[in-house]
C-alpha cells in the first residue's frame, strides 16, 4: 500500500513539470500542411544559381537560339514550298517522258 501511495505522490509531483515543459514556443511556426505547432522553422537564404554574367550570357544565348530558330523555319518554309511545286510538276513531267519514249520507240521502229 505504501508503495502505490509513494508512487502516486511522486507522480502528482512529476506531472506539473512535465506540463510546464511542453508549453507553446513563441518562435514557432504552424505548418500548413497539418496545422501542428512543431519545431522552430529557420528561414533558411536561398542560394543563388547563377551570378549576374551567367544568366546574361544564358539570355544572350537564347535570343540567338530564337533567331536562328526563325532563319531555320524560313528555310524550312522554302524548302516545302519548291518541294510542293515539284510534286506539282511531277504528273506533267512524267505524261511528258512517256510521250518522248513513245515517240522514241515509234522512230527507232522505222
Amino acid at each position: 500500500m505504501k508503495r502505490i501511495l509513494i508512487s502516486l505522490a511522486a507522480a502528482a509531483l512529476l506531472l506539473p513539470a512535465a506540463y510546464a515543459q511542453t508549453s507553446a514556443n513563441p518562435n514557432a511556426k504552424v505548418d500548413p500542411k497539418n496545422n501542428k505547432v512543431g519545431r522552430p522553422v529557420v528561414e533558411k537564404p536561398k542560394e543563388k544559381l547563377m551570378s549576374r554574367e551567367e544568366l546574361r550570357s544564358c539570355l544572350t544565348t537564347v535570343q540567338s537560339n530564337d533567331t536562328e530558330a526563325r532563319a531555320i523555319k524560313a528555310i524550312e518554309a522554302a524548302y516545302k514550298e519548291e518541294h510542293a511545286k515539284l510534286l506539282a510538276e511531277k504528273p506533267v513531267l512524267s505524261k511528258r517522258s512517256t510521250g518522248f519514249s513513245a515517240s522514241s520507240l515509234a522512230c527507232s521502229s522505222l
